[in-house]
C-alpha cells in the first residue's frame, strides 16, 4: 500500500450578514446599515435592503435597495418612508453558491409630533398625536387666554352670546378626563391675537379632511372622542348637548354662505367618521389646534 501526495482543499457555502441599528433616522429617511461578515469562499456579487411596514416582506409592500458587492460594512439611504411608521428590515448576500437573508431590525420613523407626546400651554398640559404630516390635540382647548396673554370674555348671557361680534367661550361641562375643552365662538377662533400656541394654529377645512384619511379606525380613542359633547347655539344663546358627535371649528370660511365657517364633526359612534360641515360664527364650538 502506498500513499499519495495530500492535497488541499477548503467548502464554499453562501455568505453571512448581519444588520445593525439604522441611522439617522427622520420623518421620511433613515439610513439602512448592515455587515457582510464572510463571503462563504466565493466572491459576493449581490448585496441588497429589503424594507417593509411587515414582518413578513411581502412582495406587493417591500422596497428593495441594493448595496455594493463584496464584504464589509454596508449603508444605504431609505426615502419616501411614511412619517411616525414602523419599518422593518433586512439584507441579502449572494455568492455562486447561494443567498443568505440576515435576521430582521426595526425602527420607527419620526412622527409630525417630532415624536413628542405632549405639550403645555398657558399652564395647561395636552396630549398630542401625529396623523400623517400633522400634530394634533388629542383634546380640547381650554385656554381663558389668547397666545398674547390677551383675555378671551365669558360669562355672556344668552342674549349676549347671541348678539355679539367679540371673541367669547364658554366652559360648557367642561371635563379634563373626557378630552373636551372650553366652547369657543368663531370670533376667537380668527382673532389676530391667536388662539393656539406659537407655531401652532386652528385647522384648516383641508386638515380635518387629511385627518380622516390617517386616523387608525381601530385606536380611534387617541383622538378622544368627547364623552358627552356639547354646543353653545349661535341662535338661540343656550349650551346644548352634541352627543355622539364632537364638532371642533376649522379656519375656513364656506364660500357659499356669508360668515359661516367649517368644522370637524368627530363622532363617538363605533363607526365614526371624521368630516367637515359649516356653522354660523356664533356658534360655540371646541378648538383642537394643529401644528403648522
Amino acid at each position: 500500500t502506498s500513499i499519495g501526495d495530500r492535497e488541499n482543499f477548503s467548502t464554499v457555502g453562501v455568505p453571512y450578514a448581519v444588520t445593525s441599528a439604522a441611522s439617522t433616522v427622520e420623518q421620511s429617511t433613515a439610513t439602512l446599515n448592515a455587515n457582510v461578515a464572510d463571503d462563504g469562499g466565493a466572491t459576493v456579487t449581490s448585496v441588497v435592503f429589503e424594507i417593509s411596514t411587515s414582518t413578513s416582506f411581502p412582495s406587493g409592500s417591500t422596497t428593495t435597495i441594493p448595496a455594493t458587492s463584496g464584504t464589509g460594512l454596508k449603508s444605504v439611504s431609505a426615502t419616501g418612508l411614511a412619517w411616525g411608521t414602523k419599518y422593518y428590515f433586512r439584507v441579502k448576500a449572494t455568492n455562486s453558491v447561494g443567498t443568505y437573508t440576515s435576521s430582521r431590525t426595526d425602527f420607527t420613523t419620526i412622527d409630525a409630533c417630532d415624536n413628542e407626546t405632549s405639550i403645555t400651554y398657558n399652564s395647561v398640559t395636552y396630549g398630542i398625536k401625529g396623523y400623517g404630516q400633522k400634530c394634533w390635540f388629542t383634546q380640547g382647548l381650554r385656554s381663558s387666554t389668547f397666545r398674547n396673554n390677551v383675555s378671551i370674555p365669558t360669562g355672556l348671557s344668552i342674549s349676549g352670546w347671541q348678539t355679539t361680534s367679540n371673541p367669547a367661550y364658554d366652559t360648557g361641562n367642561f371635563s379634563s378626563a373626557s378630552g373636551s375643552g372650553y366652547l369657543y365662538n368663531h370670533f376667537a377662533v380668527r382673532s389676530s391675537n391667536q388662539i393656539c400656541p406659537t407655531g401652532w394654529g386652528v385647522p384648516t377645512r383641508a386638515d380635518v379632511v387629511a385627518l380622516d384619511s390617517n386616523v387608525d379606525y381601530l385606536n380611534k380613542e387617541t383622538l378622544n372622542p368627547v364623552i358627552s359633547p356639547q354646543n353653545r347655539s349661535g341662535s338661540t344663546g343656550t349650551v346644548y348637548s352634541t352627543s355622539p358627535s364632537t364638532e371642533f371649528w376649522t379656519s375656513t370660511a364656506e364660500p357659499d354662505i356669508t360668515d359661516y365657517y367649517f368644522y370637524g364633526n368627530l363622532s363617538n359612534m363605533s363607526d365614526y367618521v371624521i368630516e367637515a360641515y359649516s356653522s354660523g360664527q356664533s356658534w360655540g364650538k371646541y378648538v383642537r389646534c394643529v401644528k403648522n
